[in-house]
């Protein structure tokens, strides 16, 4: 079957590729497996991809009713590594739903995106997986593990009664207006920040214009923090996607946002990044480094230096 097709298997499931008009069964799936639902538009602006020349890279499987089962998709961006840039995708969502598994319809849906990413000129696919699906990205599909990123923790003392009182329900939705009010006070005409170690070596995601727009789709806020701009999100804790500190102290950025979480009443900071990566060195100063994502690859031919690249937590589709 050619990538992009559909295909009628006897056990009754039909393979569909990801299209506009299907990215809805995304959400029905989503609910299915985790019991709760995205927000409204969520898949059509997570899968808005075309500035890459590519969108919709993933297949559907349905059962005989109609009904989405399974799921597996990758999001189109593209790697740099000094001047050379290539097509790449990171792997992203993969649901089965739960009266659907043991039949083999991962494995389906993984072989036929695998094959139209092959198909439509993709280089590499890179992902961080979760603890349920990493023994199977490395182990039966085969991908290689190039590292681990850590994550580091950085406790906020002075959140104040806001804070302590903050995983009440009531409490929490009451704080979530203010919490929006003051980031955007702070907020500048930023969609997100460069990648800072370029000049180091690395290979990266290439966060140019268009990808820094794309990424607005998970309701992120670029800040100024002193000199500095923080990459930021409100999640469990203030979760830090990326820093550019130009030039800045990196002790007193970091202080500006403990006194920007405790305003918000968040009692952490969160943040994950690639070992050698400029960042990484300045968090393990003050705090220990927490193994986190592990780091995997697909190569589709590209002889790209896979093990050289570095990843914060701003290039995780879940940021």
């Amino acid at each position: 079957m050619l990538p992009g097709g559909i295909n009628n298997e006897p056990g009754g499931y039909t393979f569909e590729r990801l299209s506009a008009e299907s990215l809805y069964q995304l959400g029905v799936l989503y609910t299915a497996v985790y019991g709760f639902k995205r927000a409204s538009g969520f898949y059509n602006r997570k899968y808005s991809t075309a500035y890459t020349g590519q969108q919709y890279i993933g297949y559907i499987a349905y059962d005989n009713s109609g009904v989405p089962v399974a799921y597996y998709g990758v999001v189109p961006c593209f790697l740099q590594s000094g001047a050379e840039v290539i097509l790449a995708a990171q792997s992203v969502d993969t649901m089965v739903h739960p009266a659907h598994r043991g039949k083999g319809l991962l494995a389906e849906v993984y072989g036929l995106t695998l094959a139209l990413c092959k198909a439509e000129g993709f280089k590499v696919l890179f992902g961080f997986p979760n603890q349920d699906f990493y023994p199977i990205l490395k182990g039966k599909f085969g991908w290689e593990e190039v590292g681990v990123l850590h994550r580091f923790e950085v406790p906020v003392p002075m959140a104040g009664l806001a804070g302590v009182c903050s995983g009440i329900p009531l409490v929490r939705k009451a704080l979530k207006p203010y919490r929006k009010y003051v980031l955007q006070k702070l907020a500048v005409s930023l969609n997100g920040v460069a990648f800072e170690g370029a000049a180091d070596g690395f290979a990266w995601v290439y966060r140019s214009d268009a990808y820094l727009s794309y990424k607005k789709y998970s309701g992120t806020t670029v800040v100024a923090v002193g000199g500095a701009q923080a990459w930021l999100k409100v999640g469990d804790g203030l979760v830090v996607g990326d820093i550019r500190l130009n030039g800045n102290s990196f002790e007193s950025v970091l202080q500006g946002l403990k006194i920007l979480a405790a305003k918000l009443g968040l009692r952490k900071i969160h943040f994950h990044c690639s070992e050698g990566a400029e960042l990484h060195k300045l968090f393990a100063r003050h705090y220990p480094p927490l193994p986190s994502f592990h780091v995997l690859f697909k190569g589709l031919g590209a002889g790209f230096n896979l093990g050289n690249a570095r990843f914060t937590f701003a290039d995780i589709d879940i940021f």
